[in-house]
């Protein structure tokens, strides 16, 4: 997990003063250990370091929502990038490729299925490249995907706002249909497709949308492949 390092210097956020200086350090997944630029430490995750925001005492989060704490190391403290990220209502991902930690709006996309991390569901399959799951679809191979296998399969995401556009390719064994929904069930995009034919391209609004809900309505083994969220 990479951390944020906190010290005495401010700087302006949107309008606001905050009390961060960014530093990265450790890990933000597995995939980086292999990198061979880890050196271990003995450090303290510290319980007892409040963080304020605005003056508003903040519980800071990880991607699936268990509490985290600072760490303490050789008189600095560190804080988890992503928890900092949520708290200021910025993305962030790891981009695995060029060993890097992307905070706020990358221009070229986010890969979806690989970074974003449902809070809940139902009878939908997670499959990441980073897994080495691979799949063929009307003769073309496809690295990572979600399968919604069955009808009334569905899935939850919290976006916090934070996106704008999500776009993806969409395919179907049998005839069948995805409706995507945001907050107060307002329906964002209806997406038919036809059984066994090339994948189609989509993409759905995202503005300001805070949870977003896709749901197979109609038909089974949908799949959506090359997913990428901006």
């Amino acid at each position: 997990m990479k951390f944020l390092q906190m010290g005495e210097p401010q700087m302006k956020k949107r309008g606001i003063t905050i009390i961060i200086c960014l530093a990265l350090a450790a890990s933000f997944c597995t995939g980086a250990l292999a990198s061979g630029n880890m050196q271990a430490i003995s450090a303290y995750l510290n319980s007892g370091i409040r963080i304020l925001y605005n003056g508003q005492a903040q519980t800071m989060k990880d991607a699936k929502g268990n509490t985290v704490y600072p760490i303490s190391y050789n008189g600095t403290t560190y804080v988890p990038i992503r928890a900092v990220s949520d708290i200021l209502n910025l993305p962030v991902v790891w981009d695995g490729t060029n060993n890097a930690v992307i905070l706020g709006t990358n221009p070229e996309g986010t890969n979806f299925i690989e970074n974003m991390t449902p809070y809940g569901g139902s009878e939908s399959i997670f499959y990441k490249a980073s897994d080495g799951n691979t799949i063929s679809l009307a003769g073309n191979t496809y690295s990572g995907y979600i399968l919604m296998w069955k009808y009334d399969s569905d899935v939850y995401y919290n976006l916090n706002g934070k996106y704008t556009t999500l776009t993806f390719q969409l395919y179907s064994k049998h005839d069948a249909q995805i409706v995507f929904k945001g907050d107060n069930d307002a329906l964002l995009a209806t997406f038919n497709t036809v059984g066994g034919a090339l994948p189609v391209t989509c993409t759905v609004n995202l503005t300001d949308v805070q949870r977003l809900d896709m749901k197979c309505v109609d038909g089974t083994g949908l799949y959506l492949v090359n997913a990428t969220i901006k």
